[in-house]
């Protein structure tokens, strides 16, 4: 009886070792990671350490030839067929909705790496943030570059749709002024200086934790292309938001540490405000000391998970009041010392004028 036996399950286990990639029987396609901001000096390194661990890219990009340029030579398996499918560029806008849908559909993590910056016009910069009719959102509506859409808006649809989708984890990069007071020195001046880029981050970042999808808020502090020496400097985290400076963290760390957010195990399906920098001799400058961070940024992250923090609920009318009130002393006070200094300096002039008249 067992050699009668034999025979059939020989048969049977060749069929399965037979079976074609496609069958029901092989394990499915692991999903593709989207990454926005993907042609960004971070973007691209966190594409390229995805596509290093053998894990399908999903690149958003309005100008597809471009990203292409730029993207492909990341891929280390570009000459292997079966292996180049990797790396898939979609055409679209994180500002259009149409088109970031199209893009979240079937991903199984989002690393939102896109931004922007843009100098202050001056009409918008001298008008108050609370008289809804002459906010800078209001001029702005048009704008679809403006920090107001980009920071905020995108990253609030886009926490929607990772909620519609069933996204596992959104990894969204923003800086380190986003722990800053409304009334702290940097943070007025920024804002100021760069169309309220970093009040637009706090609510882009307000947005996603209020959804229901895990989210990592990564805060880096200064970005620098210099590569972090290990035997100087180390890779410290804080899992409360908030570090202080100077914080200046190479990109390639950043990358690492987004990627692990997405996908290890043990920080996946956890939220929590991520604030990173190098600690030791950065760049022949002190910065902390190396004892205070680990070798890689993963060590990092486990070692702080358990003292992890959200960032308080986000309180807009208070927030935006304070903001509109040190904005307005910053800028009522910059517009005084010009005239005041103008006024001294045409008192000169006259004086100089009046010595050779006479």
């Amino acid at each position: 009886m067992p050699t009668l036996l034999a025979f059939p399950l020989a048969a049977l286990l060749l069929m399965l070792l037979l079976l074609p990639p496609c069958s029901p029987f092989a394990p499915p396609p692991p999903s593709p990671v989207l990454v926005t901001g993907a042609t960004g000096k971070v973007g691209r390194l966190i594409v390229e350490e995805l596509l290093l661990r053998n894990i399908p890219v999903r690149a958003l990009a309005r100008d597809v030839d471009r990203a292409r340029h730029v993207l492909h030579p990341l891929d280390p398996f570009s000459s292997d067929p079966s292996r180049a499918a990797n790396l898939h560029i979609v055409k679209g806008d994180v500002t259009d909705r149409a088109s970031l849908e199209d893009a979240v559909d079937g991903a199984s993590a989002v690393i939102a790496a896109h931004g922007t910056l843009r100098l202050s016009r001056l009409h918008q910069a001298l008008l108050p943030l609370y008289w809804p009719a002459l906010s800078p959102a209001r001029f702005a509506r048009r704008d679809m570059a403006h920090p107001y859409h980009v920071n905020y808006r995108a990253v609030e649809a886009l926490g929607e749709l990772c909620a519609k989708h069933g996204v596992g984890k959104i990894v969204r990069l923003t800086g380190l002024t986003c722990s800053l007071r409304p009334w702290n020195p940097v943070s007025v001046i920024f804002n100021a200086l760069l169309s309220f880029s970093g009040r637009y981050h706090k609510m882009g970042e307000a947005a996603l934790l209020a959804g229901p999808t895990p989210v990592t808020l990564l805060r880096p502090g200064g970005l620098s292309d210099v590569p972090r020496d290990p035997s100087l400097a180390s890779v410290q985290v804080a899992l409360a938001g908030s570090l202080p400076p100077p914080a200046r963290v190479p990109r390639a760390d950043v990358a690492l540490a987004a990627v692990e957010s997405a996908l290890h195990p043990e920080l996946r399906g956890e939220s929590y405000a991520c604030a990173i920098r190098s600690a030791g001799d950065v760049g022949g400058r002190r910065q902390g000391e190396r004892g205070e961070g680990r070798g890689t940024a993963l060590e990092a992250l486990l070692e702080e998970l358990p003292n992890r923090e959200l960032p308080g609920r986000y309180n807009a009318g208070r927030e935006n009041l304070m903001i509109s009130a040190c904005h307005g002393l910053f800028v009522w006070t910059l517009l005084l010392a010009v005239g005041k200094g103008a006024k001294v300096a045409v008192g000169l002039a006259a004086r100089v004028v009046a010595r050779f008249a006479i």
